[in-house]
């Protein structure tokens, strides 16, 4: 991806340095077109000797070391130096930062390959601000660069000027670098002509490309379809495309049609704009059976990517200098793999797995607030399957003692719910959760702070931040995970404080349980779902405080509102295309039927314990009609039975035993 500059060309200043050997740099850069790049290692180490202080000597030296298999940190610390001594020289000028393009770029390669967004962005928006004054096909790959870097920022409001310039040098035609010379002027102007033309044919294709990229980004749907069909139009063989198609369904929620555009995908090239093909194909796949709902399949070829990421990336044996270094840094996708097969783990249930998978990927992803709470999601899942162990033991721990008449059933002494509480030692315990989202609420309020700080102070006509609601992303550094959006961070902020407050009432902090129920609720637009346990988190821990009156203002049910979580985004004016009718990963959690008989119930228990048998007896007669062996079921038996008790019911308590003796105790 590296750019060499151009040939053994003297400096601009050329009055003020020694004017090289332009036979010997022209010999060089012949020998490394032609990828004979040790030999051009000696033509430029001889040149270096006639000028050491020359930068441009020193930069192409440096990558031709490169691409003869040297280290790319190495050439990031002699690209780092020529940078510092460029600028080092005087003023910067228009001037100076079009002679410095190439170094800029190449500069800014190793930044996007470092996952150093933020520092690639500086360098290539101050050449953008000269771009005409820069060679061409310098120009269009540095361009090029700084769309993948507004892309993957998922700034696509930013993106508009450089698609411009794109456009307007593709309608022009593009320059073809120029080769070796031509006696015949007409003929190698004609030749010249064919070249600008193919040039031209494939900046098209590339601008297609980005453009369905920016339109799928901000969910323009019609437009990125026909953005697509250019693209085709012009290789319908390209894999690029076909990826870029299958994206464009996957979006559509049409999951078997992107199936389909993978496997029709060439298998030729094994490299892909350098990536691996086989780990984007892998990946790609996997994450439309995980959409799907198919988990297993998806944990399947998820791997099948993992092993193919490690064997491109070089962690295996190799033999001989078939890769470049550069190349395979570039293909190594393991931490965003690990991040996709963790979160495949979670949904499977299997939360040690899914934890040791998030933890790899903390060296990367360290800054995202997501990654943290997905951390305390495997330990909240795995400690409410410890509960329904214990609870589970629990019934099957009744015993009888005595004979005939002096017959008793009695528990068995065994674990108590306070003595299952975790150690402080256990990776997947409720503490730890706490302290997994203590992370993720800092992260999410210094970033937004920062944000909404940058919005405040920009200075006037500056281009606005990209926290707005229009659509554009809030930037989180160095990271390739979904973006977090102005409604996404309500929204995320909103489920770490509900896990916090559940983890605080499994701990028995009661009081920390309430605060973090209460900032819940006080979240204007909090989701529906989240309300609903936000008050169902409150009532608990106030009555844990005895506090049995405010509790119940907590659990009347009209505090039962919309329970629908995310509405699922759909194709932004569709087309005739119906999407198909497949299980949504992340469906409703639980019904307003549900919600509401849970509300009543535990509003009867709160009855329950004031005394008041007649408003307990009412609340639990609003309760429908329960499924057999839900937790929701059990516990409505259990306070038919307590209140029949207390009224001194013998018969009807009988008559509830008996009607649930057989009664399923599986969860379902």
């Amino acid at each position: 991806m590296s750019e060499k500059s151009g040939g053994g060309r003297a400096p601009s200043d050329s009055g003020q340095k020694p004017r090289y050997n332009q036979e010997l740099a022209g010999r060089a850069f012949n020998q490394f077109e032609a990828g004979k790049f040790g030999d051009a290692v000696q033509s430029l180490l001889e040149l270096q000797k006639q000028d050491v202080s020359d930068p441009k000597v020193t930069h192409n030296l440096a990558i031709a070391q490169l691409h003869a298999g040297g280290s790319a940190h190495k050439l990031y610390d002699v690209l780092q130096g020529s940078q510092a001594a460029a600028v080092e020289e005087g003023e910067e000028t228009e001037e100076d930062e079009s002679d410095t393009a190439v170094l800029s770029y190449n500069l800014a390669v190793l930044h996007y390959e470092r996952r150093e967004f933020a520092a690639a962005e500086v360098l290539l928006e101050r050449v953008f601000k000269v771009v005409e004054a820069v060679e061409e096909s310098v120009a269009r790959r540095l361009c090029l660069l700084l769309l993948d870097l507004y892309i993957v920022q998922y700034r696509p409001d930013k993106a508009a000027l450089v698609v411009q310039y794109l456009e307007r040098l593709a309608s022009t035609g593009v320059q073809p670098k120029e080769g070796g010379g031509s006696d015949d002027k007409k003929s190698g102007s004609q030749q010249m002509s064919s070249d600008g033309g193919a040039a031209a044919d494939v900046l098209k294709f590339q601008l297609h490309q980005y453009r369905a990229r920016l339109h799928i980004m901000t969910r323009s749907m019609k437009a990125c379809k026909r953005e697509i069909k250019s693209a085709l139009n012009l290789s319908n063989q390209s894999a690029t495309a076909l990826f870029l198609k299958s994206n464009f369904e996957f979006t559509r929620r049409n999951y078997r049609k992107a199936i389909k555009l993978l496997n029709s995908c060439p298998k030729s090239d094994p490299h892909l704009s350098g990536q691996s093909l086989a780990v984007m194909y892998y990946n790609n796949l996997a994450t439309v059976h995980f959409q799907m709902g198919k988990h297993s399949l998806a944990s399947l070829y998820y791997g099948k990517a993992i092993q193919a990421n490690e064997e491109e990336a070089g962690r295996a044996p190799i033999t001989g200098k078939s890769r470049q270094p550069l190349k395979t840094e570039v293909a190594d996708r393991i931490y965003e793999l690990l991040y996709n097969q963790g979160l495949n783990y979670l949904f499977l249930g299997e939360e040690i797995r899914a934890l040791q998978c998030f933890k790899a990927t903390l060296l990367l992803f360290n800054q995202n607030p997501r990654l943290w709470y997905r951390m305390a999601e495997c330990c909240v899942q795995h400690q409410a399957k410890q509960e329904d162990k214990v609870r589970a033991d629990l019934i099957g721990s009744f015993v009888k003692v005595g004979s005939a008449q002096n017959t008793k059933t009695v528990i068995r002494a065994g674990t108590s719910r306070r003595q299952a509480g975790e150690g402080d030692l256990d990776p997947l315990s409720l503490r730890t959760a706490i302290v997994y989202l203590n992370n993720a609420l800092a992260l999410l309020s210094r970033a937004s702070s920062k944000a909404t700080e940058s919005a405040t102070t920009s200075p006037p006509g500056s281009p606005a931040p990209t926290v707005g609601g229009d659509g554009t992303a809030f930037a989180l550094p160095g990271t390739f995970l979904s973006p977090v959006q102005e409604g996404d961070i309500a929204a995320l902020r909103c489920h770490i404080l509900a896990g916090l407050a559940y983890s605080h009432l499994g701990s028995f902090n009661s009081i920390e349980a309430l605060r973090y129920s209460e900032e819940l609720l006080a979240v204007a637009d909090c989701p529906g779902h989240l309300k609903f346990l936000g008050h169902m988190y409150a009532a608990e821990s106030l009555i844990d405080q005895q506090k049995i009156s405010l509790a119940i203002t907590h659990l009347a049910p009209e505090n039962v509102g919309d329970l629908s979580t995310a509405p699922v985004t759909t194709a932004a004016g569709g087309d005739d295309d119906e999407a198909e009718d497949v299980p949504e990963v992340a469906g409703q959690a639980f019904t307003a039927e549900s919600a509401k008989a849970s509300l009543l119930l535990n509003l009867a228990s709160a009855y329950c314990m004031r005394s008041d048998l007649e408003r307990a007896a009412k609340a639990l007669g609003q309760v429908g009609v329960l499924q057999q062996g839900t937790p929701a079921h059990r516990q409505a038996t259990l306070l038919s039975l307590y209140l029949a008790l207390s009224r001194g019911d013998s018969k009807a308590a009988a008559d509830i035993i008996l009607r649930n003796k057989n009664s399923p105790t599986r969860r379902v």
